[in-house]
């Protein structure tokens, strides 16, 4: 039916065939329209999100989208939600402007099928210390702090946009582990105190301050957020054939501090395996980058005909043990045909090879497959096998990192020695291994370049007031502040700065480049006129800077 308005027209009229056809397929539309399929709504997520969602729930399988920004096509992974909303992760960072996100159905029409975005990027609000109040003592105690933006989101901050202060002189920030490091061995257990205050060097607003006292020696404690996962970095809930897996996990001390993969070597963590026949644990490594864990375990696997559930257990320290149970698909035998087709898997290759470097430097290479590329000292050995290379790298210090196919992947030689080494690709899915790929480490050509050091003021002040004085070195190493004698002045060696250093003077772990503060306390100072000096790490000294007169 048709309703009208009662005009002149209409209000002594009846209705007409014509309008009551109209008036019902109007109403008809109108119903089938609200039936349809349509995006009601979008939003930004987070720096690397978006949110849209549907007046209705879908069949993901059924679902296709687009992203486009300025007309260029960005790719997206759709993941659905409960709400009938689906979060599109993109790869990279979101660029500020207006993103138009486009979606198809392969089963139904959709109504309104686009939603513009307004996308800003990221930016810090906040800035907070994770883990503990109490840091072990340990020459590299480690404290994990997050920068987050405006999506409650852990920004990638670098270090040289942030300024730290600390009352332990040692402490840093390292960019690889996202947190500030010191050196806490010389603190007395549950006593001396340590101030660290960090800020954003643009926004001094955004800041944290924190006190912590330093307990004992740090001991690996407890394993956690372990998940098994895919060669595609998807985690699964068992492992079936087809797919080469690994354990990622993360271990923490008994202070709730993450620890890291020289102090987890030096704690001695194992992973043993309830049934080695059907599966193998390779040594424990660093996870991939693009792993949110920091540490990982390759798993090689031999299928049953049944499901059959493997216990893998991480020991820690000799005592701490914690167990998880790993579920193996079973692969049925199958009835084969008198002649089956024979299916050959290829052997991955290793291309791009840095075949010579100096002991410390990157060696670069390519896998053809995914999975690992290891680095082993010595040369090949006959009839190598994926388990033999596995037990090479744990018992004789070898290294071992995740690769992509295709892509190309570095390892850092920073603790090896000089020598012969043997590269080979592994892909664990096949068990098959690469042909050797021959790697030279040179020795690290020695360092005789002496530090320079600059920003020193003359000066002049009273051995009864406190004075702090600021100097920079150009290398790694310590800043020496001594009396400027014949002795000193003519030419140092390190045993006579170290012994001057001791008495009236000052000896301080420097980075090169950064500015450091010399703080000279009232009354530790006889009078007398002191200079500069650095050493760097190889013991080259630099040459005298500045005229320091303590009266």
């Amino acid at each position: 039916m048709k309703l009208v308005e009662a005009t002149d027209d209409y209000a002594n009229q009846n209705a007409n065939r014509e309008d009551l056809v109209n008036g019902i397929y109007g109403t008809l539309q109108q119903y089938s329209e609200k039936d349809k399929l349509s995006l009601i709504g979008g939003k930004q997520l987070g720096a690397k999100s978006l949110y849209v969602n549907f007046n209705q729930h879908t069949d993901p399988s059924t679902i296709s989208f687009s992203v486009t920004v300025n007309g260029a096509e960005v790719k997206a992974n759709a993941n659905p939600d409960a709400l009938n909303g689906y979060i599109l992760r993109f790869p990279d960072h979101l660029t500020a402007g207006t993103y138009s996100v486009k979606v198809s159905s392969s089963q139904s029409e959709v109504s309104n099928s686009s939603v513009q975005v307004k996308v800003q990027e990221e930016y810090p609000v906040g800035i907070q210390m994770t883990g503990s109040d109490t840091l072990p003592s340990s020459e590299q105690a480690i404290i994990p702090f997050e920068v987050k933006n405006q999506f409650g989101e852990a920004m990638d901050y670098p270090s040289s946009e942030l300024k730290l202060y600390s009352s332990e002189k040692s402490a840093l920030i390292n960019d690889d582990l996202q947190a500030i490091v010191m050196d806490t061995t010389s603190y007395k257990y549950d006593f001396d105190l340590i101030h660290v205050y960090l800020y954003l060097d643009a926004s001094p607003g955004i800041s944290v301050t924190k006190m912590f006292k330093v307990g004992q020696a740090s001991i690996a404690s407890e394993v956690r957020n372990v998940t098994i996962r895919n060669a595609k970095g998807n985690a699964v809930s068992s492992l079936t054939q087809g797919q080469s897996y690994y354990m990622n996990f993360d271990v923490f001390d008994q202070y709730g501090t993450p620890i890291s993969l020289k102090s987890l070597a030096a704690a001695k963590v194992t992973a043993t395996v309830s049934d080695t026949d059907l599966l193998t644990a390779g040594p424990i490594q660093a996870a991939a980058s693009s792993d949110e864990a920091d540490f990982t375990i390759p798993l090689i696997v031999r299928y049953p005909e049944k499901d059959t559930d493997v216990t893998v257990a991480l020991t820690m320290e000799g005592q701490n043990r914690s167990t998880y149970t790993i579920r193996i698909a079973g692969v049925p035998k199958s009835v084969t045909s008198p002649n089956p087709p024979v299916v050959t898997p290829e052997v991955p290759r290793l291309s791009e090879v840095t075949h010579q470097t100096t002991a410390g430097g990157q060696i670069f290479a390519t896998s053809s497959q995914k999975g690992f590329v290891y680095l082993l000292p010595g040369g090949p050995e006959a009839n190598s096998t994926i388990e033999s290379i596995m037990n090479r790298s744990s018992e004789e210090g070898g290294l071992a990192v995740a690769a992509e196919a295709g892509v190309p992947l570095s390892l850092s030689t920073e603790n090896l020695q000089h020598g012969e080494y043997v590269l080979y690709a592994v892909n664990p899915d096949t068990g098959l291994i690469s042909e050797p790929a021959l790697v030279t480490l040179t020795p690290a050509p020695a360092d005789t370049s002496a530090p320079v050091i600059t920003g020193v003021q003359d000066t002049e002040f009273l051995s009864t007031e406190t004075k702090e004085l600021k100097a920079t070195s150009s290398e790694d190493g310590f800043l020496y502040l001594v009396q400027a004698n014949v002795g000193v002045l003519g030419s140092p060696t390190l045993e006579m700065l170290d012994l001057y250093a001791t008495g009236s003077g000052l000896k301080v772990e420097v980075s090169a480049g950064e500015e450091a503060t010399i703080t000279v306390e009232a009354g530790s100072f006889i009078p007398g006129y002191y200079t500069f000096f650095a050493v760097d790490e190889s013991g080259n000294i630099s040459t005298a800077a500045g005229t320091i007169i303590v009266r």
